[in-house]
């Protein structure tokens, strides 16, 4: 049931750069649907590998360092861990959560290759069992809901990169070490609403630290800097903007979803609220 869930996740997510590939590209209709749902894997992928290069080869010589410099405190961490860390349960979570992934790509193959028949499915299925009031209040509220969680998306991935630019062109005004990394991290983690800024900040402020105690200090000031300017302004005008909700909405859904249902109710919780803010305004409008 999970890989379902998760195939269909990866399926809208890879969807939306599939269409765009299907949009501009010339290529035969015969071959279009494959080549453009390939191209839009190998982007996700590349990407991927793209942030690994950029930011796992400093992060473990960072690593290295702290190994290097404080062995005692590593001793004792590796000593608390231990009574408390099973690495067998952690393996099989780990193969468990691999296949899931591995179950979940394919089945999201098999959704983007036959997306328009199972679209005509479940309408025939709506047709014979709906009334065409119902089936039209459906419709429109899929259409609203598909509209706000595809403006989020790429809202989020906007916003991710603006955040990583001026993080990267920050340190190199300021002179900070490992520059073009941490902006590649805060970037990434940038994806989690609000909260991942501050997690690529943490790390970026242990890695500054093997280099300099007093340039931490000012990298922490700087990046709290950037962060507010973030996550007060540039977060929601930017996702607020392509998403069609107020800024003071968007924060307010951030910090409510996140403090109900953590990562995963934030990032449910924009577009969500997007959603029935459009509804509700629909309804008023009336």
């Amino acid at each position: 049931m999970i890989s379902l869930v998760v195939g269909c996740v990866i399926a809208y997510i890879v969807n939306i750069l599939m269409s765009f590939y299907e949009r501009h590209l010339m290529v035969l209709k015969r071959w279009k649907r494959a080549f453009c749902m390939s191209l839009a894997f190998l982007t996700l992928i590349l990407v991927g590998v793209i942030l690994w290069k950029l930011i796992f080869p400093q992060l473990a010589a960072c690593v290295a360092i702290v190994c290097e410099r404080f062995p005692d405190g590593l001793d004792r961490l590796y000593g608390w861990l231990e009574g408390r860390i099973h690495i067998e349960k952690i393996l099989s979570k780990l193969g468990s959560l691999l296949l899931t992934l591995v179950l979940g790509i394919v089945f999201s193959i098999y959704i983007l290759a036959r997306k328009e028949q199972l679209q005509d499915d479940f309408c025939r299925v709506g047709e014979r069992f709906l009334k065409q009031t119902a089936r039209i209040r459906i419709g429109h509220l899929l259409v609203v809901l598909n509209r706000a969680f595809h403006s989020f998306i790429v809202g989020q991935c906007v916003e991710a990169v603006i955040l990583g630019v001026l993080c990267v062109v920050g340190m190199w005004i300021f002179q900070f070490p490992y520059a073009l990394m941490i902006g590649c991290l805060m970037g990434a983690t940038a994806l989690i609403p609000v909260a991942g800024a501050y997690i690529g900040a943490g790390v970026g402020v242990v890695m500054i630290l093997t280099d300099s105690p007093g340039k931490a200090l000012l990298f922490l000031i700087f990046i709290t800097v950037l962060q507010q300017i973030e996550g007060n302004f540039i977060y929601p005008r930017v996702v607020g903007s392509t998403i069609g909700l107020p800024g003071i909405w968007v924060f307010a859904a951030v910090v409510v979803g996140g403090s109900v249902f953590g990562i995963i109710g934030m990032f449910l919780a924009v577009p969500l609220t997007a959603a029935a803010y459009q509804l509700l305004k629909e309804a008023v409008d009336a």
